[in-house]
């Protein structure tokens, strides 16, 4: 993941901009914000509470995993994530009633993500993203892992607008092992969203999610905690359209 490993790291007044910081009682001043893209650096966790409800009519992320969140210190049994069970909340209000939701995980925590998703999004599928060679991620008493889990499931009724395989083969995003490609992400899009439909992406990492949104004439908004990945995501945002 290249996600913050810690939600709300502030060291020596450094960090992601909160709304209490920004001295107001909404959203804080978007890092960008263009051409129907909108990237906020700050804590999903704090962000999303403040975002209009019922408005997103997609939610696609990699949320962070084997992470943990300074909101929330205390891990479930058996849990692999302490921020999923406060993010899905959030992200169920803020989905239009039929929004779709994917989420990407690895194969070590699918059947705890199955469980806390389906609460509030029912499932449709799980997708397979084939990445065509392994992570690197193996050892003396385990198989290659060569494959990503991707929860695929609707609030409400929604129609499938461009019907697919559920096996994606794509190779690694271009900026490392853990980016999703570009293609992987247009795919889902394509999927379950029109031309100005407004998608959401939590834990946007270098941006990829809201270039594919670009590139496809959507709608995105994105919140990232570490700064560096914003910039990323900005010079991303800055090329021509992609595909």
């Amino acid at each position: 993941m290249i996600h913050s490993a810690h939600i709300l790291a502030n060291m020596a007044g450094e960090g992601p901009l909160s709304c209490k910081d920004a001295g107001c009682e909404g959203l804080p001043t978007p890092y960008y914000s263009r051409d129907g893209i909108t990237i906020y650096h700050a804590d999903a966790l704090v962000i999303m509470p403040g975002l209009e409800a019922r408005q997103f009519d997609a939610i696609i992320t990699d949320p962070p995993y084997g992470t943990e969140t300074d909101q929330r210190p205390e891990w479930m049994i058996g849990e692999f994530a302490n921020i999923m069970p406060l993010a899905l909340p959030l992200l169920h209000r803020l989905g239009t009633a039929n929004a779709a939701f994917y989420c990407f995980t690895s194969w070590k925590h699918l059947a705890d993500w199955v469980l806390r998703c389906s609460s509030y999004f029912r499932m449709q599928n799980i997708l397979v993203w084939d990445k065509g060679h392994h992570s690197g991620c193996y050892g003396a008493f385990s198989w290659q892992f060569c494959w990503e889990a991707i929860y695929f499931g609707i609030k409400g009724p929604r129609r499938v607008r461009k019907y697919m395989p559920d096996v994606l083969r794509h190779g690694k995003g271009s900026r490392g092992a853990m980016e999703k490609p570009t293609a992987v992400i247009a795919q889902l899009i394509e999927a379950s969203t029109d031309r100005g439909d407004l998608i959401l992406d939590p834990f946007m990492g270098s941006g990829t999610t809201l270039r594919a949104a670009k590139d496809l004439g959507r709608r995105a908004i994105g919140i990232e905690i570490e700064e560096k990945y914003c910039e990323i995501a900005v010079k991303r945002l800055a090329q021509e359209v992609l595909l």
